[in-house]
C-alpha cells in the first residue's frame, strides 16, 4: 500500500503500472483513508431516509421540479424613528427563517434593502410600478426567479404595509397584498404572512393528455399535463408551491434568444386563456383550457420556447368588461346580450343572463357563485347570432376591454329583411282574400263590383316587385368585413329564395279569364230549338 503522507507535490518513486478498472477503484477508496470511506457510507445509507423525509418523488423528476425558487426580498421602510435599521435586520431575518420552516426546501430566500433610485417609487406607487422601470432601475430583479417587494411607511393608525411579486421568468406582476399594523412589533409577522400569500405559483405546460373526450387525433386540445416549479421539494401539505383542484392558471409565452434570455417583447400571455386544474395530487397535473381562440396552446414543443402557467389569486370584486368593435378601436357596442356559464356547470342546466351592454359598451361581470377564484365563460350574443366565447375570472382585473366582432351591419339587413318578409305575408293574405271575393262575386253575378275588387287586386305589389326591392337594398349593403358579407349574402339569398316561392301574376289573368266568361255567359241569350228536332221529340211512337 502506498504512504499517504509525503510532500505536497511529490510522488512516490515508483513505476506507474496499469491496473484493472476495480484495481484502480480500490487504490483510489485507499488513498482517502477510512474516514473518508466510512463518511461516503454513512451519506449513502442517510440517501433513501431523506428522500422519504422529503417526499420526494424517485422516478421520472426533472430539473425543473427539484430546483428551489430563487426568491429575492426587497425592503423599502420609509424614513422615520420606528423604522430603523434594526427593524430591517429583524425583517430579514424573520423571513428567512420562516421561510425555511413554513416552506422548506423549495424556497431559496435572499433579503435586502430596496436600491435608492427605486425606494420612492415603491413607496408611493407600487402599485403602478412597470416591469420596464424595474428594468432600468432595478435589472438583479428579473435575473432571480421571483422578486418580492416590501414597502412600509408609518399612517395615523400605525403602519402600512404594501407587498408586490414580480415573476421575472413570466414578466408579470403577481397579487397585491396590504396590510393595516397597528405595532412595530407586529411588522414581522405580517410581513411573513403577505410575502406568503403573494406568492404566485409557476408551472410548466407539457404534452396534451389523451382522453376519451380527447382522441389523439383531436385537431384542439383541451387537457395538458403541468409540473410546478419545485414541487418535488415540498414537505408540507399546506405549502405554497402546489394548489389544489379547480385552481385557475393563466398561460404564458416565453420566446427566448440563443443565449436563453426574453427577446423584446417576446413575454405574453395568451389572451383569454386559462387553465383549470383537475384532481391529482403532486408536482405533476393535469389541467383543463379555456380559451376564446380555436386552438390557444400548440401540442408541439419548441426549445425557444418557454410554456408557463402562472397561478392566479384574484381580489374577491366584480369586473368591468367593455365591449368594442374590432374594426373600428373607438365604437362601443351597445345592447349586445351577455350570457355566462360555470366551468363545472352541466351542460343541461341553463345559462344565467347577466345582462345588455349600456350606451358606452360595458356590462359588470360578477363573482361567480362559487366565490373568488371561479372561472366564469361569457357567451356574446347579438340578435340571437353568437359572436364570442370569453373565459373571464371576475377580480383578476378591475376594467377589461375586448375587442369582438361588429355585428351591426348584419342586424340591420336581417331587420329589414324581417320587415320586407312581414309585409310580403301582409300582402298574400290580402290578395287571397281579394282573391275570394272576387270569385264570390262572379257566382253572384255581381260583375261590377268584382271588376272593382280585381282592380285593387292589379294595384298589389308582386313578389316579383318586392324581389327587385331586396335587390336593390342587396347593392347598398356591401361592407369591406368578409365575414360580415357572408351573412349578409346568406340573409339576402334565403329572401330571394322564399319570394320565388310565391305565386306570381296567373292569379290576376286567371281571374280576369273567369269573368269575362261569366259576363259573356250572362248577356248571350239562350239559343232556339231546332224544329225538326222539336217535331221528332213530340211525335208519338208506334207500337
Amino acid at each position: 500500500m502506498r504512504e499517504r503522507n509525503h510532500p505536497a507535490g511529490s510522488l512516490p518513486d515508483e513505476t506507474p503500472r496499469q491496473e484493472t478498472p476495480m484495481r484502480s477503484w480500490r487504490t483510489t477508496l485507499s488513498a482517502f483513508g477510512p474516514a473518508y470511506i466510512w463518511r461516503g457510507f454513512v451519506l449513502l445509507l442517510l440517501t433513501p431516509m431523506t428522500v422519504n423525509q422529503l417526499n420526494l418523488p424517485t422516478h421520472a423528476q426533472t430539473s425543473w421540479e427539484v430546483t428551489p425558487y430563487d426568491i429575492g426580498i426587497s425592503i423599502t421602510l420609509e424614513p422615520a424613528p420606528e423604522l430603523h435599521d434594526h427593524l430591517h435586520e429583524r425583517l430579514c431575518s424573520m423571513l428567512v427563517s420562516q421561510s425555511r420552516v413554513l416552506v422548506g426546501p423549495a424556497w431559496s430566500v435572499t433579503c435586502e434593502r430596496t436600491p435608492k433610485t427605486l425606494s420612492y417609487g415603491c413607496l408611493r406607487r407600487l402599485k403602478r410600478l412597470s416591469i420596464k422601470e424595474i428594468e432600468e432601475l432595478y435589472p438583479e430583479a428579473l435575473k432571480r426567479d421571483k422578486t418580492i417587494f416590501v414597502a412600509v411607511q408609518p399612517t395615523g393608525l400605525g403602519f402600512l404595509l404594501q407587498v408586490r411579486e414580480l415573476d421575472a421568468r413570466a414578466r408579470v406582476w403577481g397579487r397585491w397584498e396590504e396590510r393595516q399594523v397597528l405595532h412595530s412589533g407586529g411588522l414581522p409577522e405580517a410581513t411573513v404572512d403577505a410575502v406568503i400569500d403573494a406568492f404566485s405559483p409557476l408551472a410548466q405546460i407539457g404534452k396534451p393528455v389523451e382522453s376519451e373526450e380527447q382522441p389523439s387525433e383531436a385537431a384542439i386540445k383541451k387537457l395538458f399535463t403541468v409540473r410546478f416549479r419545485a414541487g418535488a421539494l415540498v414537505t408540507r401539505a399546506d405549502s405554497p408551491v402546489l394548489v389544489g383542484t379547480g385552481a385557475v392558471l393563466q398561460p404564458i409565452m416565453r420566446r427566448n434568444d440563443r443565449l436563453g434570455l426574453p427577446k423584446p417583447g417576446g413575454v405574453n400571455p395568451v389572451p383569454w386563456t386559462f387553465l383549470t386544474l383537475l384532481d391529482g395530487e403532486g408536482s405533476e397535473r393535469v389541467c383543463r383550457v379555456h380559451s376564446g381562440m380555436r386552438n390557444p396552446i400548440s401540442g408541439k414543443i419548441s426549445r425557444r420556447v418557454d410554456r408557463l402557467a402562472l397561478a392566479i389569486k384574484p381580489v374577491p370584486r366584480s369586473t368591468r368588461l367593455q365591449l368594442r368593435s374590432n374594426s373600428d378601436a373607438e365604437r362601443k357596442l351597445a345592447g349586445y346580450e351577455i350570457y355566462s356559464r360555470q366551468t363545472s356547470q352541466d351542460k343541461s342546466e341553463n345559462s344565467e343572463f347577466l345582462g345588455q351592454s349600456d350606451v358606452e359598451g360595458w356590462v359588470t361581470v360578477p363573482l361567480g357563485p362559487d366565490g373568488p377564484g371561479s372561472l366564469r365563460i361569457l357567451y356574446v350574443k347579438n340578435g340571437g347570432e353568437l359572436l364570442a366565447r370569453l373565459p373571464v375570472l371576475p377580480g383578476l382585473e378591475e376594467e377589461m376591454s375586448v375587442s369582438i366582432f361588429d355585428d351591426s351591419a348584419r342586424l340591420e339587413a336581417e331587420g329589414f329583411l324581417r320587415g320586407l318578409q312581414a309585409s310580403l305575408v301582409d300582402r298574400v293574405v290580402e290578395r287571397e282574400f281579394l282573391v275570394a271575393r272576387i270569385r264570390r262575386r262572379i257566382t253572384a253575378d255581381k260583375f261590377d263590383e268584382a271588376r272593382k275588387l280585381l282592380n285593387e287586386l292589379r294595384s298589389l305589389k308582386l313578389p316579383s316587385h318586392l324581389a327587385i326591392d331586396v335587390a336593390n337594398e342587396r347593392g347598398r349593403r356591401m361592407t369591406s368585413d368578409a365575414r360580415t358579407q357572408a351573412k349578409i349574402n346568406k340573409l339576402f339569398s334565403e329572401t330571394d329564395k322564399a319570394l320565388r316561392g310565391y305565386a306570381d301574376a296567373r292569379d290576376v289573368e286567371q281571374l280576369t279569364s273567369e269573368l269575362d266568361a261569366a259576363a259573356q255567359a250572362e248577356t248571350t241569350p239562350p239559343a232556339e230549338p231546332d224544329a225538326a228536332a222539336q217535331a221528332e221529340t213530340t211525335q208519338p211512337v208506334s207500337p
